[in-house]
């Protein structure tokens, strides 16, 4: 098996069926999903499970753990039951371009010292209605990124799990997801990843990651964690910074936990800049005001 795609889910049957027209289309063999069903309903994912191994080229198995485990568990779960080259994330409300295994793996089958690569994405903001979904905004996640560094991913994640494909390897020799973190989990790995390993970049917008603005609250099964958890996800970064920053003190070394604080400085520095440039832009529109109808002096001795 070339490929294992992974697909967490819990009650979201809307989004895991549209998850299938993403999987199906792909233009590559070899192909393996699995779904982990981490403890929601079973009968609807064995139906779209069932539909989809009747009409995909591929085929696809199901996992039901009887609790839900969590998601970085559920992706070690999914991942460990599979056997292939390369793995792919794909989660149940998220899609792909057609081609984005094909570029993946061509990419990494031929470029040997990389060992993951990610290509560039598209955010897709909808709403759900009557059942239904729909597309409210789309713009590009993350334009600037030029290549996958550890110093960008120290500062923030630079790329949604979406548009990443790794290698069986690394994640054997990395130990796989970290299932203590409850968020920011892919961020996590995405160090660890880059600490070890090169990660490519293909520049083209062949992933897309859905999100949902409207749904603010947790307890809905719908919601986005990084949206209706803003709040848990700035606590378990800020706890995720220190520990491996106490790491590096306790160690009497310089590592990840010195590039994780230097990273959160240049964020706060970034901040502090982008909220003068806001003033100084508004203050100029205000001169070209006051230009307009005769008001520099009056502005000048204020």
């Amino acid at each position: 098996m070339k490929v294992a795609v992974i697909t967490r889910t819990k009650n979201r049957p809307l989004m895991l069926a549209r998850a299938v027209n993403s999987v199906k289309g792909q233009k590559m063999d070899g192909v393996l999903w699995v779904v982990v069903n981490d403890g929601g309903r079973k009968s609807a994912v064995d139906q779209i499970v069932s539909d989809f191994n009747v009409t995909a080229p591929t085929k696809a198995i199901v996992i039901h753990n009887e609790i839900s485990e969590g998601m970085e568990a559920a992706s070690n779960i999914g991942i460990r039951a599979s056997d292939s080259e390369f793995i792919a994330m794909h989660d149940d409300d998220d899609s792909w371009h057609p081609d984005f295994l094909s570029s993946c793996v061509s990419f990494l089958t031929t470029n040997k010292p990389y060992q993951g690569v990610v290509t560039h994405s598209v955010r897709i903001q909808e709403k759900i209605k009557d059942t239904k979904i729909f597309p409210v905004d789309e713009r590009p996640f993350n334009p600037e990124l030029k290549t996958v560094d550890l110093a960008h991913i120290a500062i923030r994640n630079q790329f949604p799990n979406i548009a990443f494909v790794f290698s069986r390897h690394a994640y054997n020799d990395l130990g796989g997801f970290d299932e203590s973190l409850n968020v920011l989990g892919d961020w996590d790995f995405n160090l660890r990843f880059l600490s070890k390993f090169d990660i490519g970049l293909i520049s083209k917008q062949l992933a897309f990651l859905h999100v949902r603005n409207d749904l603010q609250e947790p307890e809905n099964a719908y919601s986005n964690t990084v949206v209706a958890g803003v709040k848990k996800h700035l606590d378990v970064e800020s706890l995720y910074r220190h520990a491996r920053y106490r790491e590096d003190i306790k160690n009497g070394k310089v590592g990840l936990g010195h590039l994780l604080i230097t990273g959160k400085q240049f964020l706060l520095i970034k901040n502090e800049l982008d909220n003068l440039k806001i003033v100084g832009d508004g203050w100029r529109k205000v001169q070209r005001i006051a230009r307009k109808f005769g008001l520099t002096k009056l502005i000048a001795r204020s």
